[in-house]
């Protein structure tokens, strides 16, 4: 309980060019230039632009979760 986080508030996408990541209210991206953090918006929640820009809608994420524990349960 007096933890902050639990490792769970991470995104990051890697890609041939680099790779851009956000962790504890900073956005770093790595690549050909270097490591440097990026600006973010106050106002913006990345979770939700991500999910957003991800083109998922709750449906497939829904199916896809109850896809994934249903592969895990057949492999157990």
């Amino acid at each position: 309980e007096g933890a902050p986080t639990h490792d769970d508030d991470r995104i990051r996408v890697v890609g041939t060019e680099g790779i851009v990541e956000y962790m504890a209210g900073k956005v770093t991206l790595t690549d050909q230039q270097g490591v440097r953090e990026l600006p973010l918006e106050q106002d913006e929640d990345v979770f939700r632009l991500f999910l957003e820009d991800a083109g998922v809608s709750e449906q497939d994420s829904f199916y896809v979760t109850e896809l994934a524990l249903n592969l895990n349960e057949a492999a157990e």
